[in-house]
């Protein structure tokens, strides 16, 4: 089993934008966080060759007005969006935690707001089945 924190605010993995030329791309705000992200990933990590059991906790920054929180009782973004950006930025990772997350048979994501004080960031577990 690992457990490890992404130290930025998570981010909902967008869908790719197409090119009239037919290339695809990612916005520069989901790059940038992956660039980011990619620094709090193990470093020579447990390497799982087998199903595995992923937990994902994001924690999102407070809105930033008191009209908006009172709309919004849970923070924007689609929680499965959000489980796609760190499995996908663990799939294409330098240093493999697995081959390819199609291992991954359970998981668990969550979603909620930043206590005061608190930095948003996310809490990832991995553990074999």
């Amino acid at each position: 089993m690992i457990e490890f924190t992404l130290n930025t605010k998570p981010v909902p993995c967008p869908r790719p934008r197409v090119t009239r030329y037919g290339r695809s791309y990612y916005p520069k705000t989901y790059t940038a966080w992956k660039a980011e992200a990619t620094k709090d990933l193990p470093k020579n990590p447990e390497f799982f060759s087998d199903p595995v059991r992923v937990t994902i906790s994001n924690v999102i920054p407070q809105f930033k007005t008191k009209a908006a929180a009172a709309k919004n009782k849970q923070p924007k973004g689609d929680v499965d969006n959000y489980a796609k950006s760190v499995l996908d930025l663990i799939t294409s990772a330098k240093s493999p935690i697995w081959d390819d997350d199609d291992q991954v048979v359970e998981l668990l994501v969550t979603k909620r707001f930043a206590a005061d004080g608190e930095e948003p960031h996310t809490e990832v577990t991995i553990e074999n089945i």
